[in-house]
C-alpha cells in the first residue's frame, strides 16, 4: 500500500520472514484498488492513516492502478529485496508435479514483529 507498507524496511521484513520460513520465491506489487473495494479501503485509511487519505483519493480517484512510475519503482524495490534475501520469482506451476507439493504448515502464526503488524507504531 503506497506510503504505508511499501518501504524497503517493510517489504524486506516480509521477505526475510518468508526466506526464514523456507520460501523459495517472493512477489509483491503496488496496490490495485478496484472501485468496488474503494469505499471500504478508504474507510480503513481514514481510520488508521488519516494523513494518507487525500493521497489515496488522488492516486486512486480515477484509476484502480497507481502510475506506471510507482509500479516500476515498487517492482525495482521488490527485485532488489529478492536478490538480498536470495528469493527467486515464481515462474513455474507448483502443482505441475504433485510429488513436489509441500505439506501445508501445521499452523499459521501472526507475526507482530513485522513493521505493519499488531502494535506497529503507526496504529
Amino acid at each position: 500500500m503506497p506510503g504505508i507498507t511499501d518501504t524497503r524496511s517493510s517489504i524486506s521484513a516480509v521477505a526475510q520472514a518468508a526466506a526464514e520460513a523456507g520460501a523459495k520465491f517472493f512477489a509483491a506489487g503496488a496496490l490495485f484498488l478496484k472501485p468496488c473495494s474503494q469505499p471500504t479501503f478508504f474507510r480503513f485509511v481514514r481510520e488508521h492513516f488519516p494523513e494518507k487519505l487525500a493521497d489515496y483519493e488522488r492516486r486512486y480517484g480515477s484509476s484502480a492502478w497507481v502510475s506506471p512510475e510507482c509500479r516500476k519503482r515498487t517492482a525495482d524495490l521488490v527485485n532488489s529485496i529478492c536478490r538480498e534475501h536470495k528469493l527467486g520469482k515464481r515462474n513455474v506451476d507448483p502443482l505441475a508435479n504433485e510429488d513436489e507439493v509441500p505439506d501445508p504448515p501445521a499452523q499459521i502464526e501472526v507475526q507482530p514483529w513485522l513493521p505493519f503488524g499488531a502494535g506497529a507504531e503507526h496504529r
